[in-house]
């Protein structure tokens, strides 16, 4: 959470550079490789749908996204494609539950949202 608490520390700085190291080397490697490289920005239980942990640590909601947004920011500073679904999920009205409470993972609705969602994506490209 170190993103969400300060932004400009040196820690945060840092685990910046080493994303955007990362997210380079696997464009790099699949480039190489003649395999397409895309990144899904999946957010977490807590920013979208049990927001608990954020407010007992005293975030503000305007932050609840921020590492999101870093990477999405990442992922077009290295012009890699990139899908952020937070906004996606944050605009979906049906009731979904997204995650399974207890691990973090999507659930098996948040599976077939995704999906469909790649699906478009794919389609459209």
């Amino acid at each position: 959470y170190d993103l969400m608490d300060a932004p400009e520390s040196i820690k945060s700085l840092r685990k910046i550079e080493l994303m955007r190291g990362i997210l380079r080397r696997f464009r790099e490697v699949s480039k190489a490789r003649k395999i397409p490289f895309e990144v899904i920005v999946f957010p977490s239980l807590e920013n979208i749908q049990n927001p608990s942990l954020f407010q007992s640590l005293g975030i503000p909601r305007e932050k609840y996204f921020i590492n999101e947004d870093m990477v999405q920011s990442l992922c077009e500073k290295e012009s890699i494609h990139s899908i952020n679904l937070y906004p996606i999920f944050l605009s979906e009205n049906s009731g979904i539950t997204f995650f399974q409470e207890g691990d973090g993972h999507l659930s098996k609705e948040g599976y077939r949202y995704v999906a469909r969602i790649l699906s478009q994506e794919i389609l459209q490209s």
